[in-house]
């Protein structure tokens, strides 16, 4: 009886643990060229490519250590993905539950998600608060997020990026189209290719500043702060990039 009772109480340790998070798996079609569109509050967003044309989700759902209330909105809170042949869009769901009847003041849980999509599609993520990865990315890339960190490898098409105040690191393999960075403060590290040929423009508030390996720039300063310009290697695609307070770095590869 002892060792029986043991072993039920074993198992019922390991359900309990196990009711500490809900995973989400699944494999959706998407052509080589689709959009993938992945909108999370918090957690993290991990994504890589491959060749085939899928894209393949896996979301865990974590709860948070905390009140009835947090476990509530853990138990409720869903990650719902909805495709086509040319889009998948992937969303964190957090519920909405009458004040009226319930007290309000749970934490949401975080949620991490581990994507694989074709290297060709394109892909945009909005967040507010997410440590954000992206590796091996061949098409467009639009990034729209709070206070989250967002790195970016091997990156080979255009950026659009907007952040408030998170730390940035992004790697291109080529600069192949406008591309755009907006954020109020925050460390911004870009890496290209030394022979990469792009026009910049910049507009840098009074307490931002920028460093560059490439030989720039025409600068003007005014009583906002200061913006620069020019040509490198020649001149191509834009890179324009707007920062308040942030410190930019250009770095040469």
């Amino acid at each position: 009886m002892t060792i029986r009772a043991t072993v039920v109480a074993l198992f019922g340790f390991a359900a309990l643990q196990a009711a500490d998070y809900k995973d989400v798996n699944r494999t959706v079609a998407l052509g080589a060229n689709g959009s993938v569109t992945v909108e999370n509050h918090k957690g993290s967003i991990q994504v890589t490519t491959w060749d085939r044309t899928e894209v393949e989700i896996q979301a865990r759902i974590q709860a948070e250590e905390g009140t009835s209330m947090d476990r509530r909105r853990f138990e409720a809170t869903e990650v719902r993905i909805d495709s086509s042949g040319n889009a998948v869009h992937i969303q964190t769901v957090y519920p909405e539950f009458n004040s009226c009847c319930f007290s309000d003041d749970g934490n949401n849980p975080e949620v991490r998600y581990t994507i694989r999509m074709p290297r060709a599609g394109r892909l945009t993520i909005r967040d507010h608060r997410s440590d954000t990865k992206v590796a091996d990315l061949a098409g467009a890339l639009d990034i729209d997020t709070h206070r989250g960190t967002v790195r970016v490898e091997r990156l080979g098409g255009p950026l659009h990026l907007t952040t408030h105040r998170g730390d940035v690191a992004i790697g291109f393999t080529s600069f192949s189209g406008n591309s755009s960075i907006d954020t109020h403060r925050g460390t911004i590290e870009l890496s290209l290719p030394k022979g990469s040929r792009f026009n910049v423009e910049t507009d840098l508030g009074k307490h931002a500043s920028m460093t560059s390996d490439f030989p720039l720039m025409v600068r003007s300063a005014n009583r906002q702060g200061e913006s620069m310009h020019g040509s490198v290697n020649g001149g191509g695609p834009t890179l324009e990039i707007k920062t308040y307070r942030g410190s930019v770095r250009l770095h040469s590869m």
